[in-house]
């Protein structure tokens, strides 16, 4: 063979074998650094915050400051019904009742909440439960009617007295025409709708006041 052409070859076969280290020293290379990426700067989660229990609070429990704080949540797994600080103020909730047993870090809600004002409404709502466990006797289901409205009255040896009472009463007269026996008007509606299932009854005359009033009917629980 021609020495020229043997000289050609050699440095071809060496020019090849030089390509394939380069490229398995690459190689290996990336392997060894798994390939990673340079990573980019990490992604900020929006937070705001939400109310919480600081400690387990059974139902029944009268919300003190101590028990509630604030704490951070992700925007984007916020709920409706989590209380925002910023939108509401923990004051708000000193003094409320526990209806429904919260955990610790879990969310206070307005529905697991009485707030004073709301007892009383609210009494009236247990009361009926109440009687609808009463087992049925010769026949008979025992029942109550209530008639609720809610503003001020006069207090007089223990008895009131007033306009506020006076609606209550036509109220719960008012039951007899109707399947719900806790009646309610618009002022009480508006302030426990977001607790209480309650359904609208259109309008009907009480006795004693002008114009037509605005009732609800509480939907009863199940027996």
């Amino acid at each position: 063979m021609n020495p020229r052409v043997i000289i050609l070859v050699v440095i071809a076969l060496g020019a090849a074998l030089g390509t394939v280290y380069m490229t398995r020293s690459w190689l290996d290379s990336q392997r060894a650094s798994g390939g990673a990426q340079p990573a980019g700067p990490p992604v900020e989660v929006a937070k705001v915050q939400v109310l919480v229990a600081k400690e387990d609070l059974p139902a029944g429990t009268l919300l003190k400051p101590e028990q509630m704080r604030w704490q951070a949540w992700p925007d984007q797994t916020l709920a409706p019904s989590y209380i925002v600080n910023g939108k509401r103020d923990l004051t708000e909730f000193v003094g409320a009742v526990v209806r429904q047993a919260i955990a610790t870090g879990q969310p206070i809600t307005d529905s697991q909440i009485v707030k004073p004002g709301e007892r009383g409404f609210l009494a009236a709502t247990d009361m009926q439960t109440a009687v609808n466990a009463l087992a049925v006797t010769r026949g008979v289901k025992r029942m109550i009617r209530i008639g609720f409205h809610a503003g001020p009255v006069i207090e007089e040896k223990g008895d009131v007295f007033g306009d506020t009472v006076n609606v209550a009463s036509r109220l719960e007269g008012l039951t007899k025409n109707y399947e719900h026996k806790i009646l309610i008007n618009e002022p009480v509606y508006l302030a426990v709708k977001d607790k209480i299932p309650c359904v609208d009854l259109g309008f009907a005359q009480v006795k004693g006041k002008e114009g037509s009033v605005h009732i609800f009917g509480v939907t009863e629980p199940p027996e």
